[in-house]
């Protein structure tokens, strides 16, 4: 037949619920993530000695709190899950509604990892702003800043995670 006189049927719908699950979706390790927070905990000085200290002690302090609490938390939380209730490395719950223990810890990791974010941010922030004041050479800010700016795409999905699992 014609083209115009042609209906034509793309039979796509079957990926329809993964593209919407998807779509709103974050993932993180929970034992990669507490690996590389104890590597983030350990160069916290090293970054913070980088920006005017008066500034920098709050975020620097806020951003130690936050680690500090996320590491043992995100490893406590890897004991409380069966692997005998994964199917292929996925943990569904029921009508995907969490237990009420990880609702509760799932709201105090999403503070935590946002207010270690926006710390790291500021860190950075201020570094940078030293260099553009030419009070930091760059060559040393360089390779602090590109570390911190891993760190902070880490912790932005790791927020991310918490946030949609709080929701």
């Amino acid at each position: 037949p014609e083209p115009e006189n042609t209906i034509y049927v793309f039979d796509e719908a079957h990926h329809l619920p993964h593209v919407a699950r998807d779509h709103a979706s974050a993932s993180a390790s929970l034992k990669g993530a507490a690996a590389w927070l104890e590597k983030l905990n350990q160069s916290i000085s090293k970054f913070s000695s980088l920006a005017d200290e008066k500034r920098v002690a709050r975020f620097r302090n806020d951003l130690q709190d936050s680690v500090q609490n996320l590491i043992p938390a995100l490893t406590q939380l890897t004991k409380q899950f069966d692997p005998a209730q994964f199917e292929e490395g996925i943990y569904r719950f029921e009508h995907g509604e969490l237990p009420t223990w990880l609702e509760n810890q799932s709201k105090e990791l999403k503070q935590f990892s946002k207010k270690a974010n926006q710390s790291v941010a500021k860190i950075a922030d201020l570094i940078a702003e030293r260099v553009k004041d030419g009070e930091l050479a760059a060559r040393l800010a360089e390779p602090a800043l590109a570390e911190l700016g891993f760190y902070i795409q880490r912790l932005e999905n790791l927020a991310q995670v918490w946030h949609l699992m709080a929701e």
